[in-house]
């Protein structure tokens, strides 16, 4: 499965988000697109279409994020949503999600995007 990883630009996306997923069991099962990988420029909207899912961390949304998930809400890509314990997830980012998810650690919210992507 090709996996579209969304995130704000407001927090350390390599060190939270990317590293932990390039050393999970994931990263051999699945494809991630790291939007942000090395500076690498790449066109979003049309990544997220070729893309099966998009995950989305969104404990601290940007309004970039938004425009994320709408384009993949509008290209019927899958959204699956989570955010840490403790911050709120905003009305409109629930709204274009297909599924929102609350963890506490890292390593807890890799066990649940493995949970989600098998029953993908």
């Amino acid at each position: 499965m090709k996996i579209f990883i969304s995130h704000s630009t407001k927090t350390n996306f390599e060190e939270e988000l990317y590293i932990p997923l390039q050393n999970s069991e994931l990263n051999g099962i699945h494809e991630f697109v790291f939007p942000r990988e090395n500076g690498q420029e790449i066109v979003i909207k049309d990544v997220i279409r070729d893309c099966d899912l998009v995950l989305a961390e969104c404990s601290n949304p940007t309004f970039e994020q938004g425009l994320e998930l709408g384009w993949a809400s509008g290209a019927y890509v899958t959204v699956i949503c989570f955010y840490k314990t403790g911050t709120e997830l905003p009305k409109d980012i629930q709204q274009v999600s297909d599924s929102v998810n609350e963890y506490t650690t890292v390593a807890d919210m890799i066990q649940k995007v493995k949970e989600v992507a098998d029953t993908l």
